[in-house]
């Protein structure tokens, strides 16, 4: 009997942006994203993905005066969007950041 492989049978890439259907889920996939200080620039992979669920890229990039192109590189995991792209991109999408006071012993080892 053959493998699934050895018939030619493709597996499908994940796109996280099919699974991204409320602003509940966009802010809470966003949130783990902004949680993690280990890769900060897998947010921007992650803001890319809620745009391309919400179908905003095109409105996003003509709103920012950006390719399409140029969006996706910037919102990817070795892009480097600034803050600008980063806060407008957010509320477009009815989100934005926000910031937070730690508890006192979490800021004096900073």
């Amino acid at each position: 009997m053959q493998s699934n492989f050895e018939r030619g049978l493709e597996l499908k890439a994940f796109d996280a942006s099919e699974f991204l259907g409320s602003p509940e889920d966009c802010a809470a996939y966003l949130q783990e994203f902004l949680n993690d200080e280990e890769d900060q620039a897998l947010l921007f992979s992650a803001i890319g993905d809620v745009l391309k669920a919400q179908r905003r890229m095109s409105q996003a990039s003509r709103e920012l005066g950006l390719s399409r192109e140029g969006l996706y590189k910037s919102l990817s995991e070795k892009g480097n969007p600034s803050f600008h792209t980063v806060v407008h991109t957010l509320k477009l999408l009815g989100l934005s950041l926000s910031v937070h006071p730690t508890n006192a012993q979490d800021a004096a080892t900073v």
